[in-house]
């Protein structure tokens, strides 16, 4: 069984009459050469490379008071205020 699925594609005049004039040419379907003509660029296009994030990691970590603190408490340390520095 062959399943396809419908759509519907909105052709510019001009090249509907073109895809029209080129179908009754070629003894052929406009839906055959949209077919075609689609797997023709799928095949053609060259595949984009897999992203590969690069590594920007900088060296360190944390202070060594830190090493043991929750994730809440460095949390609060960052972003305390301290208004004596001012």
């Amino acid at each position: 069984m062959l399943l396809c699925m419908r759509t519907t594609i909105d052709f510019p005049d001009g090249l509907m009459k073109e895809l029209k004039r080129r179908a009754v040419e070629q003894d052929t379907t406009v839906r055959q050469i949209v077919i075609e003509s689609v797997q023709h660029a799928l095949s053609s296009a060259p595949r984009p490379s897999k992203f590969k994030l690069r590594d920007l990691s900088v060296p360190g970590g944390l202070v060594p008071e830190l090493q043991e603190a929750s994730w809440q408490t460095i949390q609060q340390l960052s972003y305390h205020r301290n208004d004596d520095a001012r």
